[in-house]
């Protein structure tokens, strides 16, 4: 057993709530942190080597258009880039988050035209480029590798989570969170209309994530983002009836069985975990056998 298959032993006896030999710790880590670490301990640190930590998130293109970000204007550290989300974004120095200044779907009606990228496009996970989630943060960064080029180095020394959304956490992005509220009461039908278009697309994103991984993941984050620090940002009813079936559908599809592992790995299913910011205990009581 390598480490990689001892770690992922550990995460499941942890979430499985048996004893494992120690806690399973995972973290990602904010632009500033990685630089001091850089600046003591050298150029090549690696905050998952250096911690000894049990897993690595992978995230892959997930933005509906692949394409390059377009830089609308730039004024020394402050840079405003187009996304394939249709979302202006401002990042301003070394402010921690970005700032969404504008979308490109400014009407209901827009949600039914706006096109999507197909989810199985393989550029998603063996091209490199730009995309917002994995370029947009507390630094702005162009041109990363490929998923399966930052997939590979950790392989064989931790347990890799591929990465995908439920659905508002990924419609927000497009339409903005004022639209998204304010839409889901004035205008139900066209949102569910959307709701189910982006659901189905995540989900079969996440199938040929899986399929492009060739049994090589021990997991899959789920992202989500329905909740703020008081309690949910809509009626938990709401989200039962539209974002429920979705979630349940990305669960039941990344736990299949592991799908052609390679010489050494072990086939089993893989773990799901679904992660929301906020106070979601809500929903707690929808995710319990």
């Amino acid at each position: 057993m390598n480490k990689a298959q001892q770690k992922a032993q550990r995460l499941r006896a942890a979430l499985s709530h048996h004893e494992a030999d120690r806690v399973p710790v995972g973290e990602a880590f904010w632009t500033g942190f990685l630089l001091r670490c850089k600046a003591k301990w050298g150029p090549d640190f690696d905050p998952y080597r250096h911690f000894d930590l049990d897993y690595v998130i992978v995230c892959p293109n997930m933005d509906p258009k692949i394409q390059p970000f377009e830089i609308v204007s730039q004024q020394g550290d402050d840079i405003v880039v187009k996304t394939g989300f249709g979302a202006t974004i401002r990042r301003s120095g070394a402010l921690p988050m970005p700032h969404f200044d504008d979308f490109s779907v400014k009407q209901p009606e827009g949600m039914a035209e706006f096109a999507f990228d197909a989810p199985d496009d393989p550029r998603r996970f063996f091209q490199g480029g730009d995309d917002q989630l994995n370029c947009v943060g507390d630094a702005l960064s162009r041109n990363i590798p490929s998923w399966e080029q930052r997939l590979m180095p950790y392989l064989d020394d931790f347990a890799v989570f591929g990465a995908t959304c439920e659905p508002y956490e990924y419609l927000w992005r497009i339409i903005g969170s004022e639209n998204a509220l304010v839409w889901m009461a004035e205008e139900p039908q066209k949102f569910e209309a959307f709701v189910n278009r982006v659901g189905e697309w995540l989900l079969a994103l996440t199938r040929a994530e899986i399929k492009a991984a060739r049994g090589r993941l021990s997991g899959m984050y789920i992202y989500g983002d329905v909740a703020y620090r008081r309690g949910m940002l809509f009626n938990p009813k709401r989200w039962r009836t539209l974002f429920k079936p979705h979630v349940k559908a990305l669960i039941d599809e990344s736990a299949i069985l592991n799908l052609k592992p390679e010489p050494g790995r072990y086939k089993s299913r893989l773990r799901v975990y679904v992660t929301d910011d906020g106070k979601h205990q809500a929903l707690i009581p929808d995710f319990t056998v």
